[in-house]
C-alpha cells in the first residue's frame, strides 16, 4: 500500500495468500487499523460490553501468566472478596492480581485500594507494622 520496497520479515504471515504473507506491510496495516478504530469506536466498544471475556483473558496472560479460569478459581478459594479486607468487587471493577514483583509470584487477588496501600508501602511489613501502629497511637 506504502509504495515501499520491503523484506519478508516486514509483513504478517497469512496463510492464504499464494506468498504466505499478507499483502499490506506490517506498518501499513497498523495505520489501517488505526484509522479503522477511530472511524468506528462504537462498534470496538460494542464487542467488548458483549463479550468482555477474551480481553480479559488476553491481559491477565500477558501480564500474569494466568488465563481467566485461574483468575476465577483464585477468586472463588478467596470466597469472591478482598484478601485484605474481604470488600466484594463491583460490577464495574474485578479484584486486581497482587504478585510479587521480584519473582512474578501471584500473592492474592485485592481490591484496588489494598493493591494501591501495599504499593506504597513499597511491598515492605515492617512499613505496614509501621503505619498500624501510628494509627493505634493516633487514635488513642
Amino acid at each position: 500500500m506504502c509504495g515501499q520496497h520491503k523484506t519478508r520479515s516486514d509483513f504478517h504471515r497469512q496463510r492464504r495468500s499464494p506468498d504466505g504473507l499478507n499483502y499490506k506491510c506490517k506498518a501499513c496495516n497498523y495505520a489501517a487499523a488505526r484509522r479503522w478504530k477511530s472511524a468506528h469506536p462504537e462498534r470496538r466498544a460494542e464487542r467488548h460490553r458483549a463479550n468482555p471475556r477474551p480481553a480479559i483473558n488476553r491481559s491477565l496472560r500477558r501480564l500474569y501468566g494466568i488465563d481467566l479460569a485461574d483468575y476465577e478459581q483464585r477468586l472463588a478459594m478467596q470466597r469472591g472478596i478482598c484478601a485484605i479486607c474481604g470488600t466484594a468487587p463491583t460490577t464495574i471493577r474485578r479484584l486486581d492480581v497482587d504478585h510479587d514483583h521480584a519473582t512474578g509470584r501471584i500473592r492474592g487477588l485485592l481490591c484496588t485500594h489494598c493493591n494501591l496501600a501495599l504499593g506504597h508501602m513499597r511491598h515492605d511489613p515492617e512499613r505496614a507494622r509501621a503505619m498500624a501502629n501510628y494509627l493505634e497511637r493516633a487514635a488513642a
